[in-house]
């Protein structure tokens, strides 16, 4: 939920902010800090074209790589050396 901390330090008023997240604790952490502002949508991997109808207009995207390799929650983690890197690039 970085996007909607930097969105809110920018100043930027954000009327509905969506999220594709899984991760129990990630899920715990942002509910804490942000409690009902955001709207959690579960997997990415679930969601339809009708549901992206439904939800829009969308003014902006953020995307970025689940934790894997690059990512310091990941005790295990080889950084660039691993073989879980999924890198995604919005353009």
């Amino acid at each position: 939920m970085i996007g909607f901390l930097v969105l809110q330090k920018l100043w930027l008023v954000v009327e509905v902010y969506y999220a594709s997240e899984i991760d129990v604790n990630a899920l715990t952490i942002s509910s804490a800090h942000f409690g009902d502002r955001i709207t959690y949508l579960g997997d990415v991997r679930g969601i339809t074209k009708e549901k992206i109808q439904e939800i829009a207009p969308i003014d902006l995207l953020i995307g970025g790589s689940p934790c894997n390799d690059l990512s310091l929650v990941n005790p295990a983690r080889l950084g660039l050396h691993g073989t879980n890197l999924q890198l995604i690039c919005i353009c």
